[in-house]
């Protein structure tokens, strides 16, 4: 069973906290959270065939519908974009 069928829109425990997919889409950025250098995140470009973890994250959620319901994200803000990339 998905998350968005567990939770189905389900309100956060407490005011003020995150519905459990805002949890999921926080989790998710926080394992590749991390800070270097822009020198190595240079190296890194140039010699690793992996994204850096910032558009591991952004560059995935910003094309997710679900990530904007969940955060509300539309038309003006940040992490929307009107011509989202589809894979599936």
């Amino acid at each position: 069973m998905a998350l968005n069928e567990l939770a189905a829109d389900k309100l956060p425990l407490t005011p003020g906290s995150f519905t459990a997919a805002q949890r999921l889409f926080l989790g998710y950025a926080q394992v590749w959270c991390s800070k270097q250098r822009d020198e190595y995140a240079r190296l890194q470009v140039m010699t690793d065939p992996h994204s850096l973890p910032q558009w591991r994250v952004n560059g995935v959620m910003v094309n997710m519908p679900e990530f904007s319901k969940a955060f509300s994200c539309g038309p003006g803000k940040a992490m929307y974009h009107e011509d989202r990339c589809r894979v599936w």
